[in-house]
């Protein structure tokens, strides 16, 4: 079975709040895109307001809906083995590490299976999948970017990725495969039938006129 999660970019904390509550409801995972600003272009929260981050760190606030959604964090940052640790604190039960992000790789897997959290590493369009094989008996999945500019939510789909899904599928059969990146109603289909197992949407799910009508026939058409 193909998952569909939902994916959030927010700038600041009223947009995470306003949109965790479009999507509430519609899968127990939702992904949170964390953008820093020099991995991607692109600042998101809790870059630029670290205030409201750091209440959630020091208890005195819960993230929007803490009781109902797990949260997946897809780290597009710089050396994401400095902030980790937040995001453990913060109960994040699954995070993605993009592979040209850090030069540590094999230290952040071995913190977040001692905290047993989830892991996936992310690759570019570019990036070779068998470059992997290091760190492949470590992490729960490959998650493969379905657009060449990550950081931003609508993008144009990169057909490339479907070669990539199959090219990961081949050299690791047994890891499973989620995609992130031009995931919508066009594009689910093709994503699944190559081998990809969880898809990640962003803007096809927040942008519809009901985000609830949008997920349901992603999931059923990545189920055909």
């Amino acid at each position: 079975m193909t998952e569909i999660i939902p994916a959030v970019l927010p700038e600041d904390y009223q947009e995470l709040r306003e949109d965790l509550a479009l999507v509430h409801g519609l899968s127990s995972f939702v992904q949170i895109d964390i953008c820093d600003g020099e991995f991607v272009p692109r600042l998101s929260w809790p870059y630029g307001e670290p205030e409201t981050f750091e209440k959630i760190l020091a208890g005195e606030e819960g993230m929007p809906f803490w009781k109902e959604i797990q949260f997946e964090a897809d780290l597009m940052v710089s050396n994401p083995e400095d902030v980790i640790d937040d995001w453990i604190n913060a109960g994040f039960s699954r995070m993605v590490i993009h592979y040209q992000s850090t030069n540590k790789l094999e230290d952040i897997l071995d913190k977040l299976s001692e905290f047993q959290v989830e892991c996936g590493i992310a690759i570019q369009i570019d990036d070779e999948p068998q470059d992997l094989a290091p760190y492949i008996d470590k992490i729960g999945f490959v998650q493969c970017m379905g657009i060449e500019n990550i950081g931003y939510q609508g993008e144009p789909f990169s057909q490339n990725v479907v070669h990539k899904i199959k090219k990961v599928r081949e050299i690791f059969p047994d890891i499973l495969i989620s995609v992130d990146g031009g995931v919508s109603l066009d594009t689910v289909e093709r994503l699944s039938d190559a081998g990809a197992r969880r898809l990640i949407s962003g803007s096809a799910i927040l942008g519809a006129e009901s985000p609830k009508e949008a997920f349901d026939a992603m999931r059923n058409l990545a189920n055909k």
